[in-house]
Parts: structure tokens; C-alpha cells; sequence
């Protein structure tokens, strides 16, 4: 069977050529556009010399030149690679090296560590950048003009071809932070069942709707739930490339967006920022969550603010983003749980041996659907560990209600063991999320001579708040079990540390990182 994703895009240029397909500040494109520019790119990587299955690693913002790639890339046969815009040499040059990509694009602001980057990586035979001069071949890398090439292409034509529905398009990194990085290589069915068929079966988005892309499309989130699901749906994206949250504020005004996707630290930035109450934000219909559990408090407090449900999920790079969503059946969402199993996704919970455990009962999540990957590219080690009886195993820890509801409780690896009792951060984080005072918190192990771990929180506050550690160790002491509630409170003059993608960072709250 041949199925290639680019057909999301194609699809939605015949059926609407001239809607608007993306918005940038004062620049338009319409999905004809689009689709001839995506073409154009796909005769650029040809006459590079770019055939079916080879790689291209992008490192691009969220900007109008990276779906031009991206689905250029594909209209080929060829596999992306995204990686995230802000790694340096020795990061760039292992997902280089790693997946033997051909030619590497990189944006402009960007390009000093990537130019060191391919010099030293022999399977990188060209660096194209966007926004900049051509300039001459060095070190045999062939360095060239985005815009010059692509003025090259302008009358040529490609046609789409042929790839199965099992053959690579992508390969998203893991972040790496337990380890070496390993490369999820995702299928072009997997991309069109994460971004056609589950959100089709659950949130019922309709074509006129606006997205707004802030999540970065080097992320799974950004990338499937944001450009993908809007190009399948020929939907409206307005993008941003970095989350700045009066910029968001004032783009959902102007843009009249409808859908908006975020992790928690977003939807606390923009409720806790001063243009919040100023900007009209009736437009929002759907607002989903993912990438960390959303606390119940900040859930609430948005839905009173805006009257827009927060629909949460979950997901991982490996199942191509979605588990379950609170979206599903179109019913009202179980705030605090993760949802119900996507279409076509089963779940279940086991305990270390392996067997599954009474409904209600914790355990590690495990999971199976259409949308899983490959498999980790050239990584059979990695493979045979996480795949059990083809049931990915997540490292996460949560629960199923009486309804077929997912609560996730934790990452296995962020458990804190206090003198031998499990303690689970996010229960704590719940607590504290729910205190006036508190803007942003990180519950973590400390190394203790005597219990193993002590419970460590870490606060930043809210702007004119003011209350001392002493006072949120006896807030804490009130509501949770004894061996539970932080011995350690420190208060932060700043925000918590976040990755790209806006998780906060935990491993660089903890002592020597």
C-alpha cells in the first residue's frame, strides 16, 4: 500500500487551496502555497541528491520555512529529523552521526554550532540555511542559500512518491537526560493516526478553526498535535517561534484563535501574566495539556477565567505522542486525570513482574496502538527493554479508575523512597499548587544518611506574594501524611528552570547539577 504523509498536506491544498494555512505577524500563506513550496523544496534535496529513506535533520524554529521542509522532506520518501533548535555542537553532532543524515537545515540565528557541527560528521554532505547568504563549499560540506535554491526549483514538479504505510518519515530524539539519546523512528501511519484519525474520533475539530503553534515543532506534541492535525484538517496555524506569553496573549486576540495547546507552566505563565484580563480570549474552544501533569488548581482557575475546558492527555515520543485524552466521546473532562485510551490504544497497569494489577491499584503504565514506533533506530538493545510482548513499557506510574480513566502519579525514576515508604512528587506538587502564594513548585529527593531521601520543595512565588519556608512546611504538615510532607523548603527569586518545550526541570533543582 502506498500512504505517504505528505498527502496531509496535499489533500488540504486540492480541497481548500486558498484558505490560510499559516500566519506569522503580517505574513500570509495559503495552502497552495504551501503545497507548491513543499514541492519546490522536495526538487531542492533531489537534485542534492536526496533519494527515498534518507535522512534530513532540521533545525528550524517554529517558522512558515519548516513545514515547507518538513513535508517537502516527505513528499520525497526522505525521513526527518528534528532536533531542538538550542543544542549546541556535541548535541547536534550525535543526532548527525547518529542517523546519517545527508544534509543538515538549519536556521539562520542557529548556525554557528550546526556549521561546527556537520565539519566533523562525514555523512552530512550539505548544509542549507535559511535567511542567510550562499556562501562556497567548505571542508567538503556544501554550504547553500535556502532561498536561492528553492528560486532554482520554482518550475519544477515532484511527484509523491511511493512509500508504505510502515516506512520511516521521522526520527524524534529522546531527551537523553537518563542516558544516550535514542532516536524513536515513527512511521508515516503513525503521523497520520495521531493527526487524522484520534483527533477526528475525539475532539471533533472543524476546518475554520485557528491553532496557535508556540509548542515547538521539534517536540512530538508541537509537531502532531499542532502542524500536523491543523495541515490534515487544512485548519489555520498562527505561529510563534518561542513562547513569550504576552506575544501568545496578544496572537490569540488578534488571530481569534480557537485551539490552544500547552503544558501546565504555559497556562500558568498566562494566567499569572498582566495582560491576562486585558486580552479578549473568547475565541478559545479547545485547550489541550500534555507533557507533565496538570494540577487540578491551575485547571480550575483557567476553566473560571476563560470558560475553555482544559482537555488533558497523555503521550510519549515513542507512541508518536497520544495515549489517552480527556477529549475522547466528547464528554466533559475528569479534571486531574489523563483520560481515556485513544482510539484503537489499550492500557494497563502492572506491577514489576509484569502482571497486571486490580483496577484502582498503582503500577507502571503500559501501553500498545496503531500509532507506536518502529522502534529505536539502530538501538536493538534499547528495543528489547522497552517492548514487552509488543506492550511499550512508559517508566510512568498511575492508575486506572472504574471508568477506564489514566491517573498519572509519576515518573518511576522521580519517585522519592523517605525510610523506606514511597513518596510521589506530584501529589505533593497538587498541595502546593493549591496555596495563594504559590506560582510554581518542584518536589524532589534529597540524598539523607538515615532515610535514603528527604522531600525537598522548591517554590517561586507569585508577584506580590510573600510567605516564609517554615509556614509552607506547616501547610504541608496540615494536609499530608507525616512521612510525606517536605522537611526542606527553598524559595526561589526566579522561575524554575524549563526545557524548550516548557517542562520544568527537576535534575537541575537537585544537588551537583
Amino acid at each position: 500500500m502506498s500512504f505517504n504523509i505528505a498527502m496531509l498536506l496535499k489533500e488540504s491544498a486540492r480541497r481548500a487551496p486558498n484558505k490560510t494555512a499559516l500566519i506569522m505577524d503580517e505574513v500570509k500563506v495559503n495552502y497552495q502555497q504551501l503545497e507548491k513550496q513543499a514541492i519546490n523544496f522536495a526538487a531542492v534535496l533531489q537534485k542534492l541528491g536526496v533519494a527515498k529513506g534518507d535522512r534530513t535533520l532540521l533545525v528550524i524554529p517554529n517558522v512558515p520555512q519548516f513545514p515547507v521542509c518538513f513535508f517537502g522532506t516527505a513528499h520525497l520518501g526522505a525521513v526527518n529529523v528534528p532536533v531542538n533548535i538550542l543544542y549546541k555542537e556535541h548535541e547536534i553532532s550525535f543526532r548527525l552521526k547518529d542517523s546519517a543524515a545527508k544534509v543538515l537545515i538549519v536556521w539562520e540565528d542557529y548556525l554557528e554550532e550546526a556549521k561546527k557541527s556537520c565539519k566533523a560528521i562525514e555523512s552530512c554532505e550539505h548544509l542549507i540555511i535559511i535567511k542567510t547568504i550562499g556562501k562556497a563549499a567548505t571542508n567538503g560540506v556544501n554550504i547553500h542559500d535556502f532561498e536561492t535554491l528553492m528560486a532554482q526549483a520554482a518550475n519544477t514538479d515532484i511527484e509523491l512518491v511511493f512509500t508504505g504505510a510502515d516506512d520511516p518519515a521521522l526520527i524524534l530524539y529522546t531527551s537523553g537526560t537518563t542516558g544516550i539519546p535514542k532516536g524513536a523512528v515513527l512511521s508515516h501511519f503513525s503521523i497520520f493516526y495521531q493527526s487524522a484519525l484520534v483527533p477526528l474520533d475525539g475532539r471533533g475539530k472543524k476546518e475554520h478553526g485557528v491553532g496557535i503553534a508556540h509548542l515547538p515543532f521539534f517536540h512530538v506534541y508541537g509537531l502532531f498535535n499542532v502542524l500536523c492535525v491543523n495541515i490534515g484538517l487544512a485548519g489555520t496555524i498562527t505561529l510563534l517561534p518561542r513562547f513569550e506569553p504576552g506575544k501568545v496573549l496578544e496572537v490569540i486576540e488578534r488571530d481569534k484563535v480557537t485551539d490552544f495547546a500547552g503544558v501546565p507552566t504555559m497556562y500558568n505563565r498566562l494566567l499569572n501574566h498582566p495582560d491576562f484580563t486585558k486580552r479578549d480570549l473568547s475565541t478559545l474552544d479547545f485547550c489541550g495539556s500534555g507533557g507533565a501533569p496538570m494540577p487540578v488548581e491551575l485547571a480550575e482557575a483557567w476553566f473560571a477565567a476563560t470558560g475553555a475546558e482544559i482537555q488533558e492527555g497523555y503521550g510519549l515520543t515513542e507512541t508518536g505522542s497520544g495515549v489517552t485524552t480527556n477529549s475522547v466521546d466528547h464528554v466533559k473532562a475528569k479534571i486531574g486525570s489523563a483520560g481515556k485510551p485513544m482510539w484503537g490504544t489499550d492500557v494497563k497497569i502492572v506491577d514489576e513482574a509484569g502482571n497486571k494489577v486490580p483496577q484502582g491499584e498503582l503500577g507502571e503504565v503500559i501501553c500498545r496502538s496503531p500509532g507506536m514506533m518502529n522502534g529505536y533506530f539502530n538501538r536493538p538493545d534499547a528495543n528489547a527493554k522497552s517492548y514487552v510482548n509488543n506492550w511499550l513499557s512508559t517508566g510512568d506510574i498511575g492508575y486506572l479508575d472504574a471508568e477506564g480513566y489514566l491517573f498519572i502519579v509519576d515518573r518511576i525514576k522521580e519517585m522519592i523512597i523517605r525510610g523506606g515508604l514511597n513518596v510521589y512528587p506530584r501529589q505533593i506538587e497538587e498541595i502546593l499548587y493549591e496555596h495563594p502564594a504559590v506560582q510554581e513548585c518542584a518536589v524532589i529527593g534529597e540524598p539523607h544518611p538515615d532515610l535514603g531521601e528527604e522531600v525537598k520543595a522548591v517554590l517561586y512565588l507569585k508577584a506580590g506574594q510573600q510567605v516564609t519556608e517554615e509556614e509552607i512546611k506547616a501547610y504541608c504538615k496540615s494536609k499530608m501524611a507525616a512521612f510525606k510532607y517536605p522537611r526542606i523548603v527553598q524559595i526561589l527569586d526566579t522561575e524554575l528552570p524549563k526545557s524548550a518545550t516548557g517542562k520544568i526541570m527537576k535534575r537541575l533543582l537537585k544537588k551537583g547539577e
